[in-house]
């Protein structure tokens, strides 16, 4: 263990480093929030910091989170932190020096590594600054990690950019890997129940009394209660018609993760002529076999676009099943409409009026120059709360972003988004 002596050297000189390494992490999907970067830096002066294995078991326990990213981890921790050679005490004997600068600390997260004891000033200092160059397999393994973490970053910021219509098998597996990486914060509520809090806003009267039986009947102190907090409902009603034919499969990606990892209900619902609702078959794990009981299900796949059809099939027998309890109404089309423009715009009054939060996320809207000349669009427009685009893994995550920061006690506000005013003057 270090001194408190060692501890604030440590905590001056290696927390630039720590923060950047975080920042790395983040760019690669992993969830290394200021939060954990807090608890590993609490951490730091607890553990031995002349072991690496300890500061990269610290590392791993405090800034990883999931089990599946620790390859992505250990690339990116023997980039920031690469194994050096270990160096014996200088109370030993210059024989057994020798033989002990000949070992190599074992590679981060390996079993059964010995943990040999590392210098703070080699783990913690540039590659350049070990005094490595003698040890050429070493320094090649070490390039090797790092070009190999470059190469993924890169390769997945390109993917959060590229357009899902240009999407291809392999690159539509490696979204679906970066979908399943989104943190689906949900929109909060406030709830009718109420649970017990230490600084809450209201008095518990029955927990309070209980707690006077323990004094005499003496009132010692007042228990506390607050409100319940739980995630808002999600409706999903998602357009499969002919065209949004490039974009569906990668939507429907996106629609069974949102199903599994936000701990909401979420509803889902898919139309081209006529409404059809998938929930029980996005629900399944695999996302393979969940598709192919949607594609079954579905029976006008491809087809043509009524959607003030199938959202007053919606309105009148699913609204007041899952629209309760201040639910989120998203709706994903291109806007290219063959039914009734008039009818389509009762439907969308209607269903923001029952809705806590009304959203249209259009593809072609990430299209330079998009204009929404549609009927369908222009019918729709008046009655949104959010116009938002959905054409890549960026406007996805936008999306996570936008709908965790929805205000949990306050309602929302109907007064018009003027960016959809814009939109309309064009």
């Amino acid at each position: 263990m270090i001194t408190e002596r060692q501890a604030e050297p440590v905590a001056a000189g290696l927390l630039h480093r720590v923060v950047r390494f975080a920042q790395a992490l983040r760019r690669a999907g992993v969830n290394a929030n200021p939060g954990r970067v807090a608890d590993l830096a609490t951490a730091m002066p607890l553990i031995d910091l002349t072991r690496r294995d300890d500061f990269y078991y610290a590392c791993r326990t405090t800034l990883l989170a999931r089990n599946d990213q620790r390859e992505l981890f250990d690339a990116i921790f023997t980039e920031y932190w690469p194994p050096v050679r270990v160096m014996s005490d200088s109370s030993e004997s210059e024989g057994s020096s020798d033989a002990a600068g000949d070992q190599q600390s074992p590679a981060p997260g390996e079993e059964g590594a010995e943990g040999d004891p590392t210098a703070v000033s080699k783990v913690y200092t540039s590659p350049k600054q070990d005094g490595d160059s003698d040890d050429q397999s070493n320094s090649s393994e070490q390039k090797q990690g790092a070009a190999t973490a470059r190469t993924s970053y890169s390769h997945d910021e390109a993917l959060r950019d590229k357009n899902f219509g240009e999407f291809s098998d392999d690159e539509l597996s490696n979204a679906r890997r970066l979908m399943e990486q989104l943190q689906h914060q949900m929109a909060r509520r406030l709830t009718r129940r109420n649970a017990a809090a230490r600084q809450g806003r209201s008095v518990d009267l029955r927990r309070t009394v209980r707690r006077a039986f323990t004094t005499g009947g003496e009132t010692m102190s007042f228990a506390r209660k607050e409100r319940k907090i739980k995630p808002r409902p999600l409706v999903l009603i998602c357009d499969v018609s002919g065209s949004m034919e490039r974009y569906t499969r990668a939507l429907l990606h996106f629609l069974h993760t949102v199903s599994h990892a936000t701990g909401a209900n979420v509803e889902t619902f898919v139309f081209a002529t006529r409404l059809t609702r998938v929930t029980p078959s996005l629900k399944r794990r695999r996302v393979d076999e969940a598709l192919d009981k949607v594609a079954e299900e579905v029976t006008d796949w491809s087809g043509g676009t009524r959607t003030g059809e199938a959202l007053s099939v919606f309105n009148r027998t699913w609204g007041r099943r899952v629209l309760g309890r201040g639910a989120i109404a998203m709706i994903i089309s291109d806007g290219w409409d063959r039914g009734d423009a008039v009818l389509l715009g009762k439907e969308m009054e209607r269903l923001r009026r029952t809705s806590y939060r009304l959203i249209w996320l259009n593809p072609l809207l990430g299209s330079p120059g998009y204009r929404p000349l549609t009927r369908g669009m222009q019918a729709a427009l008046p009655h949104l709360d959010e116009f938002l685009p959905a054409h890549n893994l960026r406007a996805l995550e936008d999306l996570v972003h936008k709908l965790a920061a929805l205000p949990v006690r306050r309602a929302p506000d109907r007064r018009g988004n003027p960016k959809i005013a814009a939109l309309m003057k064009r």
